[in-house]
């Protein structure tokens, strides 16, 4: 048989390439409060609405402004929130709703030839809104039935506990939710938060929508010029007690979270954590998958991950368990954390990592919406996209030496902050 020298060999390794990322384009300001990602050719637009004043760090504990965010279709003074819907799907247009900490933001897809007709709905939505007590009541009945739902998951009751103890009690990102503080929702306080943090605003357009069309839109929304967060910096507490765990009798697994504090990306040190993060559990060929799931059993799934704040960030490695392998799987990420601190990653290891790491940043802006969520993924940071030129740049300089310092540096038995849920042990 003839050999096919166009077929793969499978035999031995492809070779390694590391990219770097093609031309990032960056927002041009088309006006005040008006940012603008230009693709010509893009016979769709998205426009993101960003609530500045009304991230969780604006609100109080019973956080009313991810609440108010969620019921912005609740109606206006002529239509109820089925014909809002009706409408928008009439138009070809969808919608999404999302609240951090810094911010909340609409972002709202839709066709070209019909840009005009949406924002003037949406126009009328901003600025002619009406709390529904009917749905009010449906969404309060919709989130009590989900927090029953969820408080009997190992998972959620090990999320509340590592949030409370990390950020505190009496901060917003270390408070869970009740029933008390939904059925507490009225007009009233659902209108204050709405008066009080949702009308600044400004806007991000992706597409190729006229400039004038987009200037005159942006006018009407009475859209305001000004990009930055006012909310406090987020402080970790870390407050290790007794009542890092929480017990559920019936449950047939555990969950387990482990967190550290680390630098955040402003730091000279966090290409290498993004690398360290990866190889321990960013990835499906990480150590710990490979380890608890794959040779061992004991999990579907446990990953780790990088949150940035302003200032500072964390690690956090989570994943839910066999309930009677609480103390084995910290056990073993534990091991591998000191394998980490005393041995390089191997060549071939290393060699993978790197380019899956360098590979995935280049899919990540594949999709040019895509380059508005990265631009405001940064903004707490106060970076632009040109960012990740340099981080990229970063990451194909690293060595596995540097991984191994950081580490040493951060990452240790006596650093890593856990809680758990599931039976008693």
């Amino acid at each position: 048989m003839k050999e096919n020298n166009n077929l793969l060999d499978r035999r031995s390794a492809p070779k390694i390439h590391l990219p770097g990322l093609s031309s990032i384009p960056m927002p041009i300001e088309l006006h005040p409060g008006l940012l603008y990602f230009e693709k010509k050719g893009c016979p769709v637009f998205k426009l993101d609405i960003v609530f500045p004043h009304a991230g969780l760090g604006n609100s109080s504990l019973k956080k009313e402004n991810m609440m108010v965010a969620d019921l912005l279709l609740s109606g206006t003074s002529k239509y109820n929130a089925q014909e809002l819907n009706e409408s928008l799907d009439s138009l070809g247009s969808y919608y999404n709703i999302y609240t951090d900490y810094y911010k909340s933001t609409l972002s709202i897809y839709g066709k070209n030839d019909k840009y005009s007709e949406i924002l003037a709905l949406w126009n009328h939505i901003l600025n002619d809104i009406y709390f529904d007590p009917k749905e009010i009541e449906i969404y309060i009945n919709q989130k009590v039935n989900n927090l029953n739902i969820q408080k009997s998951k190992t998972s959620y009751q090990a999320k509340k506990c590592i949030n409370k103890a990390w950020f505190g009690s009496k901060n917003v990102l270390g408070y869970m939710l009740q029933e008390k503080d939904f059925k507490g929702l009225n007009i009233n306080t659902l209108s204050t938060f709405y008066a009080k943090n949702f009308l600044k605003y400004y806007f991000i357009l992706s597409g190729e929508i006229e400039s004038k069309k987009a200037i005159e839109w942006a006018t009407k929304f009475k859209i305001t010029g000004s990009y930055s967060f006012c909310v406090d910096k987020i402080n970790f507490e870390k407050r290790k007690t007794d009542k890092n765990s929480y017990t559920i009798e019936k449950s047939n697994q555990s969950s387990v979270i482990a967190r550290v504090e680390i630098p955040n990306r402003l730091h000279k040190d966090y290409a290498a954590l993004s690398m360290l993060n990866l190889i321990l559990g960013g990835y499906f060929g990480a150590r710990i998958m490979k380890n608890i799931r794959e040779e061992k059993g004991w999990t579907y799934g446990m990953y780790s991950v990088i949150r940035n704040f302003d200032t500072i960030a964390y690690l956090e490695i989570s994943g839910d368990v066999l309930a009677d392998k609480v103390g084995s799987v910290i056990s073993e990420i534990e091991r591998e954390v000191r394998i980490l601190c005393e041995e390089e990653v191997s060549k071939e290891e290393w060699n993978m990592a790197k380019n899956y790491y360098l590979g995935s940043l280049q899919r990540s802006f594949d999709s040019f919406f895509s380059h508005s969520d990265k631009f405001l993924s940064l903004q707490e940071t106060t970076l632009n996209l040109d960012w990740y030129y340099f981080f990229v740049e970063e990451i194909k300089k690293l060595e596995a030496a540097d991984v191994k310092k950081a580490a040493n540096t951060y990452l240790n038995k006596e650093t890593l902050f856990y809680t758990w849920s599931g039976p008693k042990q």
